[in-house]
């Protein structure tokens, strides 16, 4: 499920375009940015990994392995 989240399946309307302008960043300026005011102890374990996976789409096209047998980090 995780690895079909995408932005067309993810709509951010208003942060979207800044999460995109701040993916250049990533690659191109600092290297890192802090995204604030989530908090996260309201949203359940699973309600967060997809809010983490979905926000993730819109700053890389790939979701990242943390292991060598494919595990993801979660």
């Amino acid at each position: 499920m995780l690895d079909r989240l995408c932005p067309k399946h993810f709509h951010l309307p208003t942060l979207g375009p800044i999460l995109k302008y701040l993916s250049h960043e990533i690659a191109s300026g600092r290297g890192f940015f802090v995204l604030r005011g989530l908090e996260p102890e309201t949203y359940s374990k699973l309600r967060n990994i997809v809010i983490y996976a979905g926000i993730g789409s819109y700053i890389g096209n790939r979701f990242g392995r943390q292991d060598e047998y494919g595990n993801m980090l979660c």
